[in-house]
């Protein structure tokens, strides 16, 4: 089969010539070439979504990430939010000592701790404590009366934000401690925004604020973070998850500081980034549906709408999109999920998302390795059932028109997978967006690692990385094929498999020109 389009070429190649010609290079790439290993899985145990894990103390030994890795783990994270540079650089160090044993690639992705309220401490109280109880009904002020961050009471307690009174108006709502605690603003003087408690609990030193509905002049970086993304660049982190991006301007903010090798994936957190998401989007190579804060900013009715749209958006953007947060949550202390936290993993897959992630049960959970499995298990069974509309545009690049008919063809064939050589992974999520119905191999050189790591976000997308000839010789897309398919024969094809390849003539860099189907030798 050849694309037939005007810039396509049409070819018919002898392979049993090209590679008798090419012999000794093959085989000096074959013995060079690398992929993440699969641990004796088959067809049937492919599992096309991605799996995020956040790494932290249940989590830090490398005997115990070896599990994870074995178990699902295809993307670490590092929340900065918690733990100095020294010990996430072991983290780091840790992670990769175990991808290398288990003989897996892994990307690293620096989660920023981003613009956040806190409150300050409070004032011992009569038994020695640091926790007061806000009563429902009583009256509280929140103060940006710097003089009052070391003294708070149930009266009277400081907050970060210093521009708190003039963002808020009366009627607005504070939520204090992931939305336990609930004041409405009644009226504001000066420094002091006073407020009746709603929703009473316990509060303490450092307890995160939100402000549901308002725009927050905050920074989109504050000085730690800038620290932090350079003391990643220093460590070759491969992505950053940048908390609280409300506007395109915040992300290229920080492209700025990171090298072309990093990507970065906006976190939608706050209404100003649902308003500003289309921008978002353009500017950012993915986006993470963060639903931990998004819940408390927005409706709680309102976070699985809003996530749809954003998978649909990303999907449509040929960009990757993660669902996050308490997607296990209750694994964090229990063996086993609940029914509802399942089906929660399981629809994310089914509505179209690349990546799912695991924040507390793998950070510092009992049951890490259990998560992990369980997580896996679920996006299995979920792509088994996956059946998403076909992507529908007035107009189509010649490399999506490619792509599209690779992908056709691969379904109609029932080809057991899709290879294609790429450079810059693009022709690789153009293929995923349209969900093949078999797994995808993408060809990669070993000096462009940084995009193989990537594409562990992206859907359907296993990665073969090989190195150039050492001479300088130049070689064939055939060869590079057959080698990357000899190193997955046995864990996602077979002898004989029909297989249907993409890849560009020589001398052609702009995308693949050619779709070509074949028996795997």
């Amino acid at each position: 089969f050849f694309c037939r389009r005007p810039r396509c070429t049409r070819i018919y190649r002898r392979h049993s010539r090209i590679m008798e010609k090419e012999a000794p290079l093959v085989s000096k790439l074959e013995r060079r070439f690398s992929q993440p290993e699969l641990k004796g899985e088959t067809n049937t145990k492919w599992r096309s979504s991605g799996i995020v894990c956040t790494l932290g103390p249940g989590s830090q030994d490398v005997k115990m990430m070896e599990k994870l890795i074995e178990a699902g783990l295809d993307v670490a994270r590092f929340n900065f939010s918690h733990g100095s540079h020294e010990y996430q650089k072991k983290l780091m160090d840790n992670v990769r000592e175990a991808a290398s044993n288990v003989g897996k690639m892994i990307a690293l992705a620096l989660d920023t701790k981003g613009p956040e309220i806190r409150t300050g401490t409070f004032t011992e109280n009569e038994d020695g404590s640091d926790e007061y109880e806000l009563k429902k009904g009583s009256s509280t002020i929140v103060t940006v009366d710097e003089k009052l961050a070391n003294s708070g009471t149930a009266e009277k307690f400081w907050v970060t934000y210093e521009d708190l009174p003039n963002t808020v108006k009366p009627g607005m709502t504070i939520f204090i401690d992931d939305g336990l605690i609930a004041l409405e603003v009644e009226k504001i003087e000066e420094t002091d925004v006073h407020c009746v408690v709603k929703n009473g609990g316990i509060i303490s030193n450092r307890k995160g604020v939100n402000l549901p509905g308002a725009k927050v002049t905050l920074p989109a970086l504050s000085e730690k973070d800038k620290e932090d993304i350079k003391f990643g660049v220093s460590q070759k982190v491969d992505i950053i998850f940048a908390s609280f991006i409300r506007k395109a301007d915040d992300v290229k903010e920080i492209r700025k500081l990171i090298p072309e090798e990093t990507i970065i994936i906006s976190k939608i957190e706050n209404q100003e980034g649902i308003d500003n998401f289309d921008d978002i989007l353009e500017a950012s190579d993915g986006i993470m549906v963060a639903r931990g804060d998004l819940g408390i900013e927005i409706d709680a009715t309102q976070v699985f709408v809003q996530q749809k749209r954003m998978i649909r958006a990303c999907r449509a953007a040929a960009k990757p999109v993660i669902v996050a947060t308490q997607m296990l949550q209750s694994m964090v202390s229990n063996p086993r999920p609940t029914r509802a936290e399942v089906s929660d993993v399981a629809n994310a897959i089914l509505d179209g998302a690349d990546c799912v992630m695991l924040s507390g049960e793998t950070a510092k959970g009992k049951y890490p390795v259990e998560a992990v499995q369980q997580m896996s298990e679920t996006c299995r069974v979920a792509e088994e059932n996956l059946s998403l509309p076909v992507i529908v545009q007035d107009k189509f690049s010649e490399r999506e028109d490619i792509v599209r008919c690779a992908c056709n063809l691969a379904k109609s064939q029932n080809a057991k997978a899709i290879v294609l050589i790429t450079h810059t992974g693009k022709t690789a999520r153009f293929t995923s967006r349209h969900r093949p119905s078999c797994p995808v191999i993408a060809v990669i050189p070993s000096t462009k690692i940084h995009v193989a790591r990537h594409l562990s976000l992206t859907f359907a997308i296993q990665v073969v990385t090989y190195e150039e000839s050492e001479d300088g010789t130049q070689l064939s897309a055939s060869s590079r094929i057959a080698t990357a398919l000899k190193s997955q024969v046995g864990l996602l094809v077979s002898k004989g498999d029909l297989i249907v390849c993409m890849y560009s003539t020589p001398g052609f860099r702009e995308f693949a020109n050619i779709i070509e189907v074949q028996k795997v030798p």
